[in-house]
């Protein structure tokens, strides 16, 4: 993800952007001034959440989503597929072959949480005073044990 920022009548706005939306920032008249991954490597640029009561209650169909979705990981990330994984996720976000390319290049390898980037996400809520319902530990605000189940561990 990039940063973007546009001035216009002595205002000054700026934001992280994934890549589709950095295409309309620029129709817009912002400027990239930076890449995420540059200062927070760890963050993650898409997450997968539900609330824990609606996992609870649906856990059949979030543990066959999750399967699905890890046979969906593994295909696009096999090499045989990637240019025609490429172009489904292009074609799907309006991205060009590279930003595409990129994309799944940046898809997991595992499909394993994130727990680096996670912790960094609960650090930034923390340093800039968000209010934490569930506290300052990381583990409260994931469960594994779904994505597990989808393993089959």
């Amino acid at each position: 993800m990039r940063v973007w920022i546009q001035c216009s009548r002595g205002e000054t706005f700026g934001g992280i952007l994934g890549s589709g939306f950095d295409l309309r920032a620029m129709a817009a008249g912002m400027w990239p001034i930076g890449d995420s991954k540059e200062v927070l490597p760890e963050y993650p640029n898409t997450i997968l959440a539900v609330n824990r009561e609606w996992a609870e209650k649906d856990r059949d169909t979030l543990v066959r989503y999750l399967r699905a979705w890890l046979k969906g990981l593994g295909w696009a990330r096999d090499p045989a597929n990637r240019e025609a994984a490429a172009k489904i996720i292009g074609a799907e976000l309006n991205l060009n072959p590279k930003q595409a390319a990129d994309r799944v290049g940046e898809l997991s390898a595992t499909g394993n949480l994130n727990i680096p980037g996670l912790q960094v996400v609960l650090d930034l809520r923390n340093q800039f005073g968000f209010k934490l319902l569930k506290g300052e530990k990381l583990p409260a605000y994931f469960d594994a044990h779904y994505i597990n189940e989808a393993k089959g561990k």
